[in-house]
């Protein structure tokens, strides 16, 4: 088991996307932002606040986490690699059990290890955007084989909420609201 684990998790991260890949990435962004702008919007998660101070941090910190680190867990280790030949319902199950998995992460995270999130990681808008962000992730990865364009839009994404949509003042009320 740990081989076949290790074994996805190696080919996910040397399969480099090809052009068709890299379009894929680039509509995979479109598609989210064209249902999590409006959603973000309208409910007033999402507000236009450019947080200018450490940029390149966050830029540098969430490629690694949570983009690389959440995308090895919850698409490179627990759905199967296209490339195995699983059967349609076999990667139903998985992609299914997987975003669960991803959507729950986050509350767990927030009362664990990333106490700063708790309040903002339990908010209904936040699980509905994270699970869509699981949805577009799941696809691209079950659909280039590679792991690159999953952490490259989940890793855009946080960046985007961070330093211009309010990101960073939502996890600063968070961590306040204790």
């Amino acid at each position: 088991m740990v081989g076949l684990l290790w074994e996805r998790i190696v080919v996910a991260l040397t399969t480099v996307p090809d052009a068709r890949g890299l379009g894929l990435t680039a509509v995979a962004f479109a598609v989210y932002a064209a249902f999590a702008l409006p959603i973000g919007f309208f409910s007033g998660f999402l507000q236009w606040q450019v947080h200018t101070e450490n940029r390149w941090q966050i830029v540098s910190q969430t490629l690694v986490a949570p983009a690389l680190c959440e995308e090895i867990v919850f698409r490179g280790l627990l759905l199967p690699h296209p490339g195995e030949g699983k059967s349609t319902a076999t990667i139903w199950l998985w992609s299914s059990l997987s975003l669960f998995l991803f959507v729950i992460y986050h509350p767990i995270n927030g009362v664990t290890l990333y106490k700063q999130g708790y309040f903002t990681f339990r908010q209904p808008v936040f699980l509905g955007l994270a699970a869509l962000l699981g949805v577009i992730c799941t696809v691209l990865y079950l659909l280039t084989g590679s792991l690159w364009p999953s952490v490259v839009v989940h890793w855009f994404v946080v960046v985007v909420w961070l330093g211009w949509l309010g990101g960073i003042e939502r996890l600063v009320q968070s961590s306040n609201q204790d």
